[in-house]
């Protein structure tokens, strides 16, 4: 059974505003999950023999030259470069120095 305060705890970290009413639901709704996953034996899935088959299913990385007049022609399309490169808005903070 979860208790209040575990159920408290779980409502904080969520940062969900729930009633008492909804509350003591909540609590009845997460002991039944637990106690059912509780009913799965252990040790049922053996790590030792069922290894997931992991595959790229992306393409490989190949370099693709361009000649300089298509290049001149793709930095053209953009309103901001900085050499033969494209400058895009920062996203990341640099700690409030400009």
């Amino acid at each position: 059974m979860i208790t209040k305060e575990e159920m408290d705890k779980l409502a904080d970290l969520a940062r969900l505003a729930i009633s008492p009413e909804e509350k003591q639901r909540l609590m009845a709704d997460l002991a039944s999950i637990l106690d059912y996953v509780n009913q799965l034996p252990a040790g049922e899935i053996d790590n030792q023999t069922s290894r997931p088959r992991v595959f790229n299913c992306f393409r490989e990385d190949e370099i693709k030259s361009i000649s300089p007049t298509e290049r001149e022609d793709l930095l053209k399309q953009f309103s901001r470069r900085s050499g033969n490169f494209l400058a895009v808005k920062k996203i990341f903070n640099d700690g409030g120095q400009n």
